[in-house]
Formats: C-alpha cells, structure tokens, sequence
C-alpha cells in the first residue's frame, strides 16, 4: 500500500509540474498576433480542404 501511495505522490508532483510548465507557453500562445495568424492559418486549411471535397464529390478531381 505504501508503494502506491507513493506512486500516486510522484504522478500529482509530476502533473502539478508540467502543468505549471505549460501555462506560460499556453498563454504566450494565445496572446496577441501568434493566435491571430494560427487562427487564420486552420481557416484557410479548413476552408481549402473543404473546396476539395466539393470538387471531388462533383467528379472533377476523379
């Protein structure tokens, strides 16, 4: 029992760690002109993957 207690201890240090790693990336991420330009870039990606679908389901690109 002491050995998963133990196990346990060393996950919720490991855990608390990455996430307190993560925070300041996440939020360098989601601020200002970076989140701006990713958010455009998955528009036009999604925007041209659906035009290609269009195409192919009318026949053009079979």
């Amino acid at each position: 029992m002491g050995d998963f207690i133990f196990i346990l201890w060393i996950k919720y240090i490991y855990l608390d760690a990455v996430s307190g790693a993560m925070h300041a990336p996440g939020k360098w991420i989601e601020s200002g002109p970076l989140f701006d330009s990713l958010g455009t870039l998955i528009l036009g990606i999604g925007l041209l993957v659906f035009a290609s679908l269009v195409i192919y389901a009318s026949g053009f690109l079979t």
